[in-house]
């Protein structure tokens, strides 16, 4: 019993006594992969253990000493492979500092960062073969890192005609599906060239050959798309609508249209815009969710609003309108931009202000843990907001 500040309190002493280093990773690192975790675990044979590919051989060790554990039914040892297609024989590792080294001379760059910096290096090596450029793209950069082990970039083409559709059509089968750069000029205007990442030594013409024949495919399915939606003007598209359920409970895409038109022509009223853009807005709104019939941006769900915009304007719509439906899922994350214009950012919050209150009326609330309609992401007090508030208070006054 000892007297504090704060009273009379019981003390005790508890000691641990330390234990070899090897010891508790062979406790630890088992449980360590166990603990990852992904969508779609798969489980091998007869055992209970789960992982997203199956483990062939374990390399574990603590300077120069194997850290001894089990686990899927094997045991780790100080044998590793390098890139199977290229080299067979097993590698045996003394030491952690040989690791690297040895694995690299194999065709395996272990250090990510070295890996991504490869990648960007010899990919812009490759676009000024064909006099052009590649954009610095983090998320894709970051994503190709993760997919090889040895980084071996190379370039191709595709047929020139490809380009009168809008770059965006081009990019997303490239980027989204294929995981390969855009190259453009310095002019900013995409080039028929690209540039894939293989993984390992390769033969670079053969796999070129293989990834233009694939592209090809997607860009001509992209190219049948785009055409046929062409076929139908924009305004068309509205009434198939009323066949889109937006969610349970809030009725129809069509419903949601209706209330974006009268939200607009509220905010409109309230943000003292002029007649024309309250027009522009009320237009907008009416036509913004059109798109989702289209058949590209049911290929291409990430293209919603952009393809809108280039419809609209095939359609012969007012360019500012346009605009506001290409801009109106402004701003989608945290750091992107908002709209430009007064009546795309009137439908822009329009939108936001439709989804917030009709999932709060339905219950479905955010919680700390969960918000899987990001619904604080559209929220007005969010940070990614925060630059529309402020450019309404600076219409307002």
């Amino acid at each position: 019993m000892r007297s504090t500040p704060a009273g009379e309190y019981v003390f005790a002493e508890k000691r641990i006594e330390g234990r070899p280093v090897a010891a508790v990773l062979s406790e630890q690192i088992p449980a360590l992969i166990k603990g990852l975790s992904f969508s779609r675990p798969m489980r091998w044979g007869d055992l209970d253990f789960r992982f997203i590919r199956p483990i062939r051989w374990l390399l574990s060790l603590l300077g120069s000493e194997v850290v001894d554990f089990e686990l899927g039914g094997l045991k780790p040892g100080r044998l590793t492979y390098g890139l199977r297609n290229f080299s067979s024989d097993p590698l045996t590792i003394d030491s952690v500092k040989e690791y690297f080294k040895k694995l690299k001379d194999v065709s395996v760059i272990l250090d990510q960062e070295e890996r991504k910096q490869m990648i960007w290096d010899l990919s812009q090596e490759e676009a000024d073969l064909v006099e052009g450029q590649v954009l610095p793209d983090d998320d894709l950069l970051e994503e190709i890192t993760h997919l090889v082990e040895c980084p071996t970039p190379l370039s191709g083409s595709f047929d020139s005609r490809f380009l009168k559709l809008p770059p965006e059509v081009v990019i997303t089968p490239m980027r989204e599906h294929q995981r390969y750069f855009p190259v453009w000029d310095e002019r900013g205007k995409l080039l028929s060239h690209f540039i894939a990442c293989a993984n390992g030594p390769v033969n670079k013409e053969l796999v070129r050959r293989g990834n233009e024949k694939v592209l090809r495919a997607r860009l001509q399915d992209a190219e049948f798309f785009f055409l046929e939606d062409l076929k139908t003007p924009l305004e068309e598209n509205v009434e198939k609508l009323k066949k889109v359920v937006h969610m349970e409970g809030l009725g129809t895409v069509y419903d949601k249209v209706q209330r974006l038109v009268s939200i607009s022509r509220h905010l409109s009223h309230v943000l003292g815009l002029t007649d024309n853009q309250r027009g522009v807005a009320e237009r907008a709104a009416y036509l913004c969710k059109a798109d989702l019939v289209t058949s590209v941006v049911f290929e291409f769900p990430e293209l919603q609003g952009i393809m809108g915009g280039y419809y609209a304007k095939v359609s012969q719509e007012n360019k500012d309108v346009c605009r506001a439906i290409r801009d109106h899922y402004m701003p989608r994350f945290a750091g992107d931009k908002v709209p430009i214009s007064k009546p795309a950012a009137v439908v822009a919050m329009a939108d936001k202000i439709d989804n917030l209150t009709g999932c709060f009326a339905l219950g479905l609330e955010p919680t700390g843990s969960q918000d899987p309609f990001a619904l604080r992401r559209q929220a007005w007090v969010s940070a990614i907001s925060s630059s529309i508030r402020n450019s309404i208070f600076l219409w307002r006054n």
